[in-house]
């Protein structure tokens, strides 16, 4: 076999089986499924625009957030360590912080002194508020969800976020800021002749970076985030972080050709350049915390449109019948996952086809107070149901009952071959109806 059709079938096949591997090689493939399902959906998903989107957005909304920064240290009295927060963030660029810092402080006492001075402070919290739903509604696009944030609690969750964050990150600084006070005074054979103070300047900017990125992927998301599968991904989005800003400090001597093209604005494109890069880097590992927390639902890359009708109703009749065996054997509804491990195929697939069954008044789910799932049970009593019956509802599910009705207008029902062609079905229909769902299992 070449190589490429090794690589081909591995990423296909292999990828998605654990059966019979060892406990090393299990790993080995998760961990292969998530990175290949975040780049397959970095690209799908269209991150590459949303990133210059985004990128664009927080350039201008840059010099309100810095002002909003500047007035909630001055607020607490915490104006030095805002300063000093701002500064490292923007170590890379130091002219464009000096600007940007001029540009905030003027732009808030101009919002604080101005004859206009209510409508200054609508600008800035607009542009910030702007900014921050422009980014839930990427991350939103990430996890699939389609239910907005009511009214009230934008207003609550977003003057949180615009108040609390400059806080806890002011605390977080004023935390590194003490370690690196401690460490200072600490004689270095103290401490490994300063190996030890080396990691300790590495790793507290990592682990802050950490948290935020844990924050952020916990929080924007108008969905439940597991935090065990966020601090994985965050780790290594706040390691790309910093190892971007290193090449970029060290990199800028290699970058003096562009002094020569745009002059005194040669900051403008590197920051630029920086900017969208960053951005790539939090959709990057956004998609990994998605992929992380659901890596069954993306098994074999299936979709329930690629499966043919006949074994679409198959699937359908050993769901129904599992869940009748569950409610006969051991009088408990099932939930998906336990659907899934049952008849051994992705949960997509099971997640589609139990869709499908409720909207045919086959099935409904709740949430089973016992176990804080949601599961499944049958509306109808599944011993006596037959293939045919559940074909029958199936094919006859309609997303919407006006359109289904004007579609039957149309079809000329009076023609020869369309009443054999009804006749034939019915007869179908009546042969099936001899089995049992209750027996495929």
């Amino acid at each position: 076999m070449r190589l490429l059709d090794k690589i081909w079938k591995f990423s296909k096949v292999d990828i998605w089986e654990n059966n019979g591997s060892s406990k090393i090689q299990q790993w080995g493939k998760s961990i292969s499924r998530k990175i290949l399902v975040s780049c397959r959906y970095f690209f799908l998903r269209g991150h590459m625009d949303y990133a210059t989107q985004l990128s664009f957005s927080t350039i201008l909304a840059l010099v309100p957030i810095l002002a909003m920064f500047f007035a909630v240290g001055r607020a607490f009295g915490l104006s030095m360590y805002v300063d000093n927060i701002l500064r490292q963030v923007f170590k890379s660029q130091p002219q464009v912080a000096d600007e940007l810092f001029t540009m905030a402080d003027s732009y808030l006492n101009q919002a604080q002194t101005g004859i206009l001075i209510g409508l200054g402070i609508l600008v800035m919290l607009y542009s910030i508020l702007s900014l921050i739903r422009n980014i839930e509604m990427v991350f939103d696009i990430i996890w699939h969800v389609d239910r907005q944030r009511s009214v009230g609690r934008l207003i609550i969750d977003y003057t949180a976020m615009i108040f609390l964050i400059p806080v806890i990150l002011i605390i977080l600084s004023s935390t590194s800021v003490l370690v690196f006070g401690v460490l200072d005074r600490i004689p270095d054979f103290l401490l490994l002749d300063g190996i030890f103070r080396f990691l300790i300047r590495v790793v507290s900017p990592w682990l802050l970076l950490t948290a935020v990125f844990i924050g952020v992927n916990m929080y924007v998301p108008n969905t439940h985030v597991k935090l065990s599968c966020t601090i994985i991904p965050s780790m290594f989005a706040s390691a790309f972080m910093l190892a971007l800003q290193y090449f970029y400090i060290h990199g800028q001597i290699f970058l003096t050709s562009y002094n020569a093209i745009y002059g005194s604005f040669a900051v403008i494109p590197l920051f630029m350049i920086w900017m969208l890069a960053s951005w790539y880097i939090i959709l990057f590992f956004g998609e990994l915390c998605y992929a992380n927390q659901n890596d069954d639902y993306y098994a074999y890359f299936l979709k329930t449109s690629e499966i043919c009708h006949y074994d679409l109703m198959i699937i359908s009749g050993l769901i129904l019948a599992h869940i009748s065996q569950a409610k006969r054997n051991e009088n408990k509804a099932l939930s998906a996952i336990e659907i899934t491990h049952r008849i051994q195929l992705p949960i997509r697939i099971v997640l589609d086809v139990l869709d499908n069954l409720r909207r045919a008044g086959l099935l409904q789910q709740y949430v089973d107070l016992a176990t804080d799932k949601i599961v499944w049970e049958s509306i109808c009593e599944t011993d006596q149901l037959s293939m045919g019956k559940m074909v029958y509802a199936l094919d006859n599910v309609a997303e919407n009952t006006d359109t289904k009705l004007v579609l039957k207008s149309k079809i000329p029902h009076d023609n020869l071959m369309i009443k054999k062609i009804a006749e034939l079905y019915s007869k179908q229909i009546k042969q099936w109806d001899s089995i049992l769902v209750r027996d495929l299992i």
